[in-house]
C-alpha cells in the first residue's frame, strides 16, 4: 500500500511539474479524480462552489473558478464575495461594485461598500450615506440613512437577513424602519434595533445615565409598542417565546409579555426543538415550554445540537440525552459536537471519531482530528495526511493530501505541496428508496374537512407544497410560493397571498404507492435560506408536514382514535 500511494503521489507531481512548466491554468485529472490548478492558484474565503462558481486567488488578485477547473473570470479584483442572485460584490482599486458571471461589469464601480443582493435590491454606501439599488443599478432607496441592518450568513455562504416586510435603518443617530420602497413604516425613534422575527422586533431606549440604563421591549410592523421597554437585555422571539432580563436575573417572555420562564435564572438561552436550556447556581437543565423541568439541573452544560439530541457536560465527560432527559449515549467522552446529517464528531484521548444517533461507532477515534459531515461525506487528519470517509467510516477518498476543504455542490478542494486542485464525489452516495404509502387519514384545516393528496415517507406525513399554500390561504399563516428556475429554488414568502396555478387540493386516487425522490432544489424562506426533508412525486415537491407547521408556527395534531390529522392556523407549533 505504502509502494503504491508514494507511486500515485511520484507520478502526480510530475503532472504538476511538466503542467505548471508549460504554464496552464489548469491541467490534467489524475487517478484520484482531481483536476490539478496551475499558475499558484489556491481558493479564498469558505472555498464553498455559490451558484456554480468558487473565488480563487492569485498574487493578491481575487477570481472566479467553475467546478471544471476554468478560469471563468480572471484574478483582478482587491476583494471579492460569493455570487447571490447571479451577481457578485466585487472591489477594484478602491469602490465597489457588481459583476455577472461571465465577469462582465453589471453595476460600476462606483460605490463605497456594499452588501449581496437578496431578493432584488442590496444595501450599497456611497459618501459615506446608505442606500438601495436593483439589479441593474438604479437607486430604489436613496442615500440618506446611516446605517442599515447589514446581511449575515449561514456557513454555507447564504444571507440571512433580507428585505421580507421590513428593513431596520438609522437616521441622525436614531433607528427606524422602512420598507422595500424606501417609505417609513416605524419613525426612527429607536436607539438601537433589531430585524423582526415572527413578527416582533426588539428596540431599544437610553435612560438617563445613557447606554448602561436603558432598557429593551418589543414591537409590531405598525410600530406599536406591544411589550413596554422595561428590560436589561432582550432576544429575538423564537417558537413564540424570547429572553428577557431584568433586575440581573433571566427568563423568557410570550407575544404578549407573560412571563412564561420565570425570571430567577442565571442564564437562559432561545428555544429550539420545544425546549430552552437554563443555568442557576452554576448547574444546567432545560425546561419546556410552559417552564416545567424537563432535565433536572445535573450538568455542567448543555447544547441543543438541532438533530434531536442534547449535548450534555457532567464532572467533565460528555455525552447525549434525549428531550426528556434520557442518557441516549453514554457521558463517556472528553468532546462531543453537534449531530450533522445524523452523524456526530467525538473524541477521546485528542482522538477524533464518528458516531450515530444511537450510539453506534461509524469510525473509531483514531483520526488526529475530523470535520463535520456535508453531501455525505467528512474529511478527516491522521499522520498528517488528509482524506475523506464516508457514513459507514469507509475511506473513499486516501489519506495523500495536505489540505482540503469540505465538499460543496459535489465537489471539494484538494492541497498537494502548494498546489491545488479539485475533486468531485468518488461515487454516488446511494440512500436506500423511501417507502411511500398512500395517506387515508382525515386532515381538517382549521376544523373543516379537506382533501389532499398526501403520502406517508418512511413513517412521516408528506403534504404537497401547494395543496399547504392553497389550504391556509386567507388566514394569518398564509404564505406564497415562487419557483426561481435559474437557481433552482422554491422560494416561500409568509404573510403574502398564496396565487392558484390550478390543481390544488385534487386528491388523487391514494390506490397505489410512488417512487420518491429527494428534492434536489434549495429552499427559501423569507429569503432564507433553510432546510426542509421534501421530496419529488409525479413532479410536485411534497413537504414533510410537522417540518412544515414548525417553519410556518401553525399547529399539527394527530389523533389515533378518529385516525385524524388536525391543522390550525390559529394556534402555534408544538412537538
Amino acid at each position: 500500500m505504502k509502494k503504491l500511494l508514494r507511486r500515485s503521489t511520484s507520478i502526480l507531481m510530475a503532472v504538476v511539474m511538466i503542467v505548471l512548466a508549460m504554464n496552464m491554468n489548469v491541467f490534467a485529472l489524475d487517478e484520484n479524480n482531481v483536476i490539478w490548478l496551475g499558475d499558484n492558484y489556491q481558493p479564498s474565503g469558505t472555498g464553498i462552489f455559490s451558484e456554480g462558481l468558487a473565488l480563487i486567488e492569485k498574487d493578491g488578485k481575487m477570481g472566479y473558478i467553475d467546478k471544471t477547473g476554468k478560469v471563468i473570470i480572471p484574478t483582478v479584483f482587491n476583494e471579492a464575495g460569493n455570487f447571490s442572485e447571479g451577481l457578485a460584490l466585487v472591489k477594484k482599486d478602491y469602490n465597489v461594485g457588481y459583476i455577472d458571471k461571465s465577469g462582465k461589469m453589471a453595476i460600476p464601480f462606483i460605490y463605497d461598500g456594499g452588501c449581496d443582493f437578496v431578493e432584488g435590491l442590496a444595501r450599497v454606501k456611497n459618501d459615506n450615506k446608505w442606500g438601495y439599488i436593483n439589479k441593474i443599478g438604479q437607486v430604489v432607496i436613496p442615500f440618506i440613512f446611516d446605517d442599515v441592518d447589514k446581511a449575515t450568513y449561514t456557513s454555507n455562504g447564504k444571507p440571512v437577513l433580507s428585505l421580507s416586510g421590513l428593513s431596520q435603518v438609522k437616521k441622525d443617530g436614531k433607528w427606524g424602519y422602512i420598507d422595500k420602497t424606501g417609505r417609513v413604516i416605524i419613525p426612527f425613534d429607536y436607539d438601537d434595533a433589531s430585524f423582526f422575527s415572527e413578527d416582533l422586533a426588539k428596540v431599544f431606549e437610553k435612560g438617563k445615565r445613557g447606554w448602561s440604563g436603558g432598557k429593551w421591549g418589543y414591537i409590531n410592523k405598525t410600530g406599536k409598542v406591544v411589550i413596554p421597554l422595561d428590560y436589561e437585555e432582550a432576544g429575538s422571539f423564537t417558537e413564540g417565546l424570547a429572553m428577557v432580563k431584568d433586575n440581573n436575573k433571566y427568563g423568557s417572555i410570550d407575544k404578549t409579555g407573560k412571563v412564561v420562564i420565570p425570571i430567577i435564572y442565571d442564564e437562559v438561552f432561545s428555544f429550539s426543538e420545544g425546549l430552552v436550556r437554563v443555568k442557576k447556581d452554576g448547574k444546567t437543565g432545560l425546561l419546556d415550554k410552559t417552564g416545567k423541568v424537563v432535565v433536572p439541573f445535573i450538568y455542567d452544560g448543555a447544547n441543543l445540537s438541532g438533530e434531536g439530541l442534547i449535548e450534555v457536560v457532567k464532572d467533565g465527560m460528555k455525552g447525549y440525552i434525549d428531550k426528556t432527559g434520557k442518557v441516549v449515549i453514554p457521558i463517556s467522552y472528553d468532546a462531543v459536537n453537534s449531530f450533522r446529517e445524523g452523524i456526530a464528531r467525538v473524541e477521546i484521548d485528542r482522538k477524533t471519531g464518528y458516531i450515530d444517533k444511537t450510539g453506534k461507532v461509524i469510525a473509531l477515534c483514531m483520526y488526529d482530528y475530523g470535520y463535520d459531515f456535508k453531501e455525505g461525506l467528512a474529511a478527516v487528519l491522521k499522520d498528517g495526511k488528509t482524506g475523506f470517509i464516508d457514513k459507514t467510516g469507509k475511506v473513499v477518498i486516501p489519506y495523500i493530501y495536505d489540505g482540503v476543504y469540505s465538499f460543496s455542490d459535489g465537489v471539494a478542494w484538494v492541497r498537494m505541496g502548494e498546489v491545488w486542485g479539485i475533486i468531485s464525489y468518488p461515487q454516488k452516495i446511494s440512500e436506500p428508496k423511501p417507502t411511500v404509502i398512500p395517506n387515508n387519514s382525515k386532515v381538517l384545516v382549521n376544523g373543516e374537512a379537506t382533501s389532499f393528496e398526501a403520502y406517508t415517507i418512511n413513517g412521516s406525513n408528506y403534504f404537497k407544497l401547494r395543496d399547504l399554500a392553497y389550504a391556509v390561504n386567507g388566514t394569518k399563516k398564509q404564505f406564497a410560493v415562487a419557483w426561481d428556475g435559474v437557481n433552482n429554488a422554491i422560494k416561500l414568502t409568509t404573510g403574502m397571498s398564496y396565487t392558484p396555478i390550478g390543481g390544488e387540493l385534487k386528491a388523487g386516487s391514494g390506490a397505489a404507492a410512488k417512487e420518491a425522490v429527494q428534492t434536489s432544489s434549495k429552499i427559501y424562506l423569507n429569503g432564507k435560506e433553510i432546510q426542509f426533508t421534501a421530496y419529488t412525486i409525479g413532479g410536485n415537491n411534497y413537504f414533510k408536514l410537522r417540518d412544515f407547521g414548525k417553519a410556518m408556527n401553525f399547529g399539527v395534531e394527530w389523533n389515533a382514535a378518529t385516525n385524524s390529522i388536525s391543522i390550525n392556523t390559529n394556534t402555534i407549533y408544538t412537538e
